[in-house]
């Protein structure tokens, strides 16, 4: 194999209007070739600020760009497609982008009606029509997305860590325990491996090797929290914070008129999880094994890992639009109170404009299989900080 090194035209910019002032990103770029294909390898030094990373390459002629690919991380491999020119020294019809994003991977759910609930599951079943197209997280977010905006919260004033939690609002949102993946030290939030052990679960058990928690998703966040979180995303992003304290729904504060980041509502997740012919499960009919989602048999004496495991582990069972993990894994907060269900038609419902009960949706890793499918409901007390719930976020697109 004939090596050898290029500079090809490359450039690394944030894709959304986040206020940083960035370094002149170092770039290394190396490519190998065996006479047919060549393969590039590429790095950067992080953003400050980004959560993650699109891989593009732009035609210098057309100015056009196609997505290559998305990261966590700084490093990402390709092989050079076929219809690309190249010698040694390259003819420069294609340049490498490099897009940092402050904000989790979002996957696009379109506008449309279905049929919410499901017979002895969540009943009555009754028509729902959303009428906006939306944004939902491709992931639960991480302990890794997390603590990089967390971390911005905390230097702009936002939050105050305590001995043993982090508080927003006056409250606690975060606690600081041996099952906790963040922790602060010398006013900078770190990543940490969780302790514990009971013979059948535990990240111990689950892990006793030792893991990296990093791309695992968080939990012992309470709702409160996850929805500072969207708020905290959304100035990142220079787009208008949607709660600002207040949690309550009403007409006049409408999670479908927000702007910015938030939670999705009760309708929007399970339209997105049961997308597009209202399937019991994400992945289609077939029910659950270990295969296409990290759940328990029974907590007490079965689980199919015991721990949570990293976003994407589980290709088998991703939903129609791409969602990973919107079955199993943990449990997610969804923006709507409790409510319970009628038969009415409804258009864009809100949920309970009068309870703090919050609606939680899919399966956890401890969860029973009755629990990993896209119907179930539960809630818990906005906040209250849950083991088994981490969330995922949204953005009403309004027709954009």
């Amino acid at each position: 194999m004939r090596a050898f090194s290029f500079l090809l035209l490359f450039q690394v910019f944030f894709a959304s209007k986040v206020c940083h002032s960035l370094d002149q990103p170092v770039v290394s770029i190396q490519a190998s070739s065996d006479g047919n294909t060549v393969s590039a390898s590429l790095s950067w030094t992080p953003v400050a600020g980004a959560v993650n990373y699109s891989v593009l390459s732009r035609n210098i002629f057309t100015h056009q760009d196609s997505l290559l690919g998305k990261t966590y991380f700084t490093t990402f491999e390709i092989d050079i497609p076929t219809n690309w020119s190249w010698d040694a020294t390259p003819n420069r019809f294609h340049a490498f982008n490099v897009k940092a994003h402050a904000g989790p991977i979002m996957t696009t759910v379109p506008s449309g009606t279905f049929q919410m609930g499901a017979a002895d599951i969540a009943e009555p079943i009754h028509q729902v029509t959303l009428t906006n197209s939306f944004e939902i997280s491709t992931f639960e977010i991480s302990n890794n997305e997390f603590m990089t905006v967390a971390q911005w919260a905390y230097d702009q004033g936002l939050v105050t860590v305590e001995e043993f939690e982090i508080n927003a609002y006056g409250q606690r949102i975060y606690p600081f325990n041996q099952y906790s993946e963040i922790e602060f030290v010398d006013g900078e939030f770190l990543l940490r491996q969780a302790v514990g052990d009971n013979g059948i679960w535990g990240p111990e058990v689950a892990y006793p090797g030792g893991y990296d928690p990093a791309n695992h998703p968080i939990f012992w966040l309470s709702w409160v929290g996850a929805a500072c979180y969207c708020d905290w995303l959304s100035e990142l992003n220079g787009l208008q914070p949607f709660y600002e304290g207040e949690w309550d729904n009403s007409v006049s504060h409408n999670p479908y008129d927000a702007e910015g980041y938030r939670l999705p509502t009760e309708a929007e997740w399970e339209y997105a999880a049961s997308f597009p012919d209202n399937r019991l499960y994400p992945w289609g009919a077939a029910e659950p094994d270990c295969i296409v989602a990290n759940y328990g048999f029974d907590w007490a004496s079965a689980v199919c890992i015991g721990w949570t495991t990293p976003q994407g582990s589980y290709p088998m069972g991703v939903s129609s639009l791409g969602l990973f993990d919107i079955a199993g894994n943990l449990r997610e907060w969804t923006n709507d109170a409790l409510t319970h269900y009628t038969q009415q038609v409804q258009v864009n419902p809100i949920g309970s404009t009068n309870s703090t009960d919050r609606v939680v949706r899919g399966g956890s890793w401890a969860g029973i299989a009755e629990h990993v499918n896209t119907k179930r409901r539960v809630s818990h007390s906005q906040s209250g900080v849950e083991s088994l719930v981490g969330f995922r976020v949204c953005r009403s697109l309004h027709n954009e």
